[in-house]
């Protein structure tokens, strides 16, 4: 999976949005792996998982997540606001 244009690294998790505006996950690596060739604090995008793989029992980190997405979604929509509208004559 390619890097997407708009993601949020928190703790051991990045959330994104990809290009059809849909949110997702993928672990931030927490040692070098050698055997991967990922560095610690890369986010390992090929093991990244979808928001609706969440289960329903794990309530507290729903709402985390949904209030990651929310300040995720937000960072886009600023940035597009920024680079369309400010700078653009």
């Amino acid at each position: 999976m390619s890097v997407p244009q708009f993601y949020l690294v928190a703790d051991d998790t990045a959330f994104a949005i990809d290009e059809d505006g849909k949110f997702f996950c993928a672990p931030v690596c927490d040692f070098d792996n050698t055997v991967d060739g990922i560095a610690k604090g890369e986010v390992c995008w090929d093991d990244s998982w979808e928001l609706d793989d969440i289960r329903p029992e794990f309530q507290d980190y729903v709402e985390y997540v949904a209030h990651m997405c929310y300040y995720l979604k937000q960072a886009q929509q600023l940035t597009i606001e920024h680079t369309q509208e400010v700078f653009i004559k």
